[in-house]
């Protein structure tokens, strides 16, 4: 990771060298992700996460945490007219809640940065090498859809119910011969701390109803890598008695970042024409 810098350091830097693009991310595992592509196109670029950046140049809000600040800087940008600086942020939640973007920062298509080396397939195939765990059609596209699920469940929470945290979704999954689900409504109901917030949390079920009947397109682009990595994580546990660490998933996926997987996908394509 690159040195903490001051922001004005770093437009400093962007006005002097006018070769070199400097770029702002949420966090390491996104510098990671994004310094693979930009290594194997040769790129001229340099990646500092949000927490090595000191913002210096005005008093940032401390809401929305580090993805908050990126967008804060990237409205600074706009607003100075400042060039070869981008920022990117990841997508998350917003087909659900949008929040606003400015010129000087570009959103991923996909729900994260992480996510975009995720093949399902390519999973499957390491899980068997690497574990000797053989992941059917079926038991695969359960993982998938799970977190999917219990994703956007999250996403539309934030929207109806912000401030408010879901109960640990571990006692909701369930397993059936090899198989995972979740039961979304036991998740609610467990999830209800507080008596007059019960009506809003159940409407949460028919959200999620309404959101998977409109769904198309990639499950990518609604999973949160964090939350695959709780579901297969627990998928491992019940199934293979296999305790795969905290975080197992996001480390996996920043190994098999690389020009050639990440080069087709359309938001790359569209970052590497930012910079040139």
């Amino acid at each position: 990771m690159l040195p903490k810098r001051k922001l004005s350091e770093l437009l400093t830097q962007a006005t002097l060298d006018s070769k070199t693009w400097t770029v702002i991310v949420e966090g390491p595992s996104d510098q990671a992700v994004i310094g693979s592509y930009f290594e194997g196109a040769a790129l001229r670029a340099m990646i500092y996460p949000m927490p090595s950046v000191d913002i210096d140049k005005f008093t940032p809000s401390s809401r929305g945490g580090d993805k908050g600040r990126v967008l804060q800087v990237a409205s600074f940008l706009d607003q100075q007219r400042i060039d070869r600086v981008l920022c990117v942020v990841d997508k998350d939640g917003e087909s659900f809640h949008k929040f606003w973007l400015s010129p000087c920062c570009l959103t991923t298509d996909l729900s994260c940065v992480e996510i975009y080396p995720l093949d399902p397939d390519d999973l499957a195939g390491y899980l068997s090498r690497a574990h000797l765990v053989q992941l059917s059609t079926d038991a695969l596209a359960g993982l998938i859809n799970t977190s999917r699920i219990a994703s956007t469940l999250g996403w539309l929470k934030d929207q109806r119910l912000p401030g408010r945290a879901l109960a640990r979704i571990d006692r909701s999954l369930e397993v059936n011969a090899q198989i995972i689900s979740l039961d979304v409504k036991d998740w609610l109901t467990r999830s209800i701390k507080v008596a007059p917030d019960r009506e809003s949390w159940m409407l949460l079920e028919d959200d999620l109803l309404t959101a998977e009947q409109n769904f198309t397109g990639d499950s990518r682009a609604l999973i949160n890598v964090h939350v695959m990595d709780t579901v297969l994580r627990f998928w491992f546990r019940r199934v293979h008695g296999i305790n795969l660490a905290e975080g197992w998933l996001e480390r996996h996926l920043r190994g098999q970042a690389t020009f050639a997987s990440l080069s087709k996908h359309e938001f790359f394509q569209q970052l590497k024409k930012r910079l040139e």
